[in-house]
């Protein structure tokens, strides 16, 4: 029988330290509840119940309702609830008999989320996490936002695609108003990484230039890319973050960049900026897919140090909210390791008690499994652990780090495969926009991959650079220019040369592979369209951008 701990030893989510949940990510639905939080400076409104639960057949008679504007649909009711289906609604349990519903509509508009089903758009939290990371990498990209996905009034006739505006047609009609909300929720908890959401944000900020040129399902499609690429770097990052400053009992000294709000340089210096090597081919026996799988290892075996790290603050931060003698509002992080680096006189007393506590129930729970167990292995497997907890208390540990030692011991397998499933989820593994990749053989293990759907992302936004008039216009880059840009500003190495970390132990296999993964690069950026040879000239090997905003702002600027 599995080891049970009480909910107090075992709490894990905490705000202060990420708001999402470790659990696969649908990302519609993130995007639906993230766009409720933007039209409503991060509080939720009371949903409708009055109009039911939203079927096809609902969607459908509110298209067809009003026949000025949708003349002859009602002549083919079944088609019509097909395309919606298929094309412009979020289905749960799709294609399977009796269990398939409607979940929300596509987020092509601010209002979508007002005919979503909310039993069917949990998102665990990662439109808080979305929303914290953009509130507080830049307080105006909320605003951007909303003007962008919800002020249709100023959006020139004909500008908008038929997705949206038959998405938009479903939100008309007074019966959708909503419902001011009583809640009186504190604002979200900033991010622990402000340097990570100020990348974020700027990254919004630079796709938000396109708005005027690309349908509304693309922008929103790379919206959706960048947003997932952007809070799996952040979980990588915290990987690393949280258990440095729970080492260091402090909040480290090369973190003060963060709280700095004069500073608003995105690219600064961060020293738990995760490095990932990024294979760039499709065979996975390669070297570089080789290199690039032991950099995945590397960051997914750090999930066990954030676990701890994790179990280690919360129990800090129990402790002065209930124990101790806190007064003032709920605790930070910072006091928390303020605490942890000079405990008060009854600290270690009380832990000590707790502990006692915690081994007498443990003890219980053995003698129970004992006399269930009727597998030889499962004893075995149970004795195993029971071993492994009797050596932790005999180690010369104080009362809590024997106490939290006893917690991850137990709960660490249970939340390390729950958090690689939100890293699978976020990287979207073996997705065109994700940046993972792996294959059912054992040698083909996960990969940093990047997608094509996801290259096309980062160079639209490499191309743009921001003109004197504090708009974006777009340029040619090089080649050398774009892998040094996706080295500075996200990690991601193509070339393990151009960092000496990764380099110090390379031979001529690893040197070849570097070269390889740059031609595998080019390659890329040729079938989608931004690279052509023309020469083999340096300064002919060039990336030109799809879209000349120059032309948009001088429209702009005329008007």
């Amino acid at each position: 029988m599995p080891i049970k701990l009480s909910k107090a030893e075992q709490e894990f989510r905490k705000p202060l330290i990420a708001h999402v949940d470790a659990k696969t990510i649908n990302l519609d639905r993130m995007l639906i509840n993230l766009f409720m939080l933007i039209k409503h400076n991060g509080q939720r409104p009371i949903a409708n119940k009055s109009r039911g639960d939203v079927k096809l057949s609902t969607l459908y008679d509110r298209l067809v309702r009003d026949q000025h504007y949708q003349q002859g649909l009602d002549a083919y009711p079944d088609v019509i609830q097909k395309w919606l289906a298929s094309d412009l609604v979020d289905m749960v349990y799709r294609g399977v008999q009796d269990k398939e519903a409607v979940a929300a509509p596509m987020p092509l508009s601010l209002d979508a989320y007002k005919l979503r089903n909310v039993k069917h758009t949990r998102d665990f939290n990662s439109s808080d996490q979305a929303y914290s990371l953009l509130r507080y990498g830049d307080t105006g990209i909320i605003g951007r936002l909303r003007e962008c996905f919800g002020d249709e009034e100023n959006i020139a006739p004909g500008s908008l695609d038929m997705n949206t505006l038959v998405v938009k047609r479903l939100l008309s009609g007074t019966d959708l108003n909503d419902i001011t909300s009583t809640d009186s929720r504190e604002p979200l908890a900033p991010p622990l990484s402000l340097a990570a959401a100020r990348l974020l944000a700027d990254d919004v900020q630079r796709l938000l230039a396109y708005q005027r040129m690309i349908p509304r399902h693309v922008l929103l499609d790379y919206l959706k890319i960048i947003l997932s690429m952007h809070m799996g770097l952040y979980m990588l990052r915290l990987f690393a973050l949280l258990p440095g400053w729970v080492k260091a009992r402090q909040i480290g000294g090369e973190c003060v960049y963060c709280h700095e709000p004069s500073k608003d340089d995105p690219l600064a210096p961060c020293l738990y900026k995760p490095l990932l090597f990024v294979d760039m081919g499709d065979d996975y026996k390669s070297t570089a897919a080789e290199l690039s799988q032991a950099s995945v290892r590397l960051h997914f075996a750090r999930i066990n140090d954030y676990v701890k790290a994790v179990f280690t603050v919360n129990q800090m931060l129990f402790y002065l909210n209930n124990d101790y003698k806190h007064t003032g509002p709920q605790a930070s992080i910072e006091e928390a390791l303020a605490t942890y680096a000079n405990p008060p006189g009854d600290f270690d007393p009380m832990f000590k008690i707790r502990v006692n506590q915690l081994f007498q129930e443990l003890e219980k729970q053995q003698q129970e499994a004992e006399q269930q167990s009727n597998s030889t292995r499962k004893q075995m497997k149970e004795q195993s652990q029971w071993s492994e907890i009797d050596a932790i208390r005999t180690m010369n540990l104080s009362p809590f780090e024997t106490f939290i030692e006893v917690v991850a011991y137990i709960r660490t397998p249970f939340h390390q495969r729950y958090h690689v499933d939100l890293l699978d989820s976020l990287f979207q593994k073996n997705s065109e926009g994700g940046l993972l990749r792996s294959g059912r053989a054992r040698n083909n293990a996960r990969r940093f991959h990047i997608g094509s759907r996801l290259l096309e992302v980062l160079v639209q936004i490499a191309v743009l650079e921001l003109d004197g008039d504090n708009h974006y216009r777009s340029r040619t880059i090089l080649i050398d220019e774009l892998v040094s840009w996706l080295l500075q500003r996200y990690g991601l190495v193509i070339n393990g040369q151009d960092v000496p970390e990764i380099a110090r132990d390379d031979g001529v296999r690893e040197l070849a592979a570097y070269k390889e993964n740059l031609f595998a690069l080019k390659d890329r950026l040729r079938e989608i369209g931004f690279y052509t040879d023309l020469s083999d000239a340096y300064n002919a090997q060039t990336i030109r951008p799809r879209y000349n905003l120059e032309e948009l702002n001088e429209h702009q600027y005329r008007k």
